[in-house]
């Protein structure tokens, strides 16, 4: 891995929220406007329940990633998206680090780069093997490519088993949109075929 660049411009950054305590879907959709004070033309996915991994005795999460453009830098975003995290009551249990949470944001994607610092990992070093994070992910964009490799995080997702990946509710969504057998095969809108 590589150390951070600078960069002077804008760069596309994916974020991954998620929630299992309170009202989870207002808080995301709150968390994901919220990111509007630093990333242009934000966009959020679908929003997606989803079973607890890791630590499985606890409530359904919902995960839903957001995207969009900054000029901030990766320590500057990491301590805004923070900053959002604790508004919205966030506690971090050190004795259950993967336990219930109002709020939480990772920094899946900065750009094209590959960050390796003590307090910040990117991409985010477990996302290849979350659907969580990668189905609402490539619903924003079904080509993003890991950087570094150039592997498409499509190929990830297709590999992995099933791991209850739902939306909240068909009702919300076009019947057009993409991922996951609405939500676990690949979507018709991209030219593959669904499954039946």
């Amino acid at each position: 891995m590589i150390d951070i660049k600078e960069y002077g411009g804008e760069v596309w950054v994916y974020l991954g929220l998620g929630s299992n305590s309170g009202d989870s879907e207002v808080t995301i959709r709150q968390a994901a406007l919220e990111t509007g004070s630093f990333l242009r033309e934000m966009v959020l996915s679908s929003i997606y329940r989803t079973l607890p991994r890791d630590d499985e005795n606890q409530p359904l999460f919902q995960n839903a990633v957001c995207t969009g453009l900054t000029r901030k830098s990766p320590l500057e975003l990491l301590m805004l998206v923070q900053a959002i995290e604790k508004k919205h009551g966030r506690r971090r249990d050190p004795h259950r680090p993967k336990g219930p949470r109002t709020l939480d944001i990772d920094i899946l994607l900065y750009g094209n780069e590959i960050i390796s610092r003590e307090n910040l990992v990117v991409p985010h070093p477990r996302m290849t093997e979350r659907k969580f994070a990668l189905v609402p992910m490539l619903e924003l964009d079904p080509l993003l490519k890991e950087p570094g490799t150039g592997i498409f995080y499509a190929e990830y997702a297709r590999s992995l088993e099933a791991q209850g990946i739902y939306y909240i509710s068909l009702n919300h969504y076009s019947t057009t949109l993409s991922w996951e057998d609405r939500a676990e095969g690949y979507g018709s809108k991209y030219g593959n075929k669904r499954k039946q």
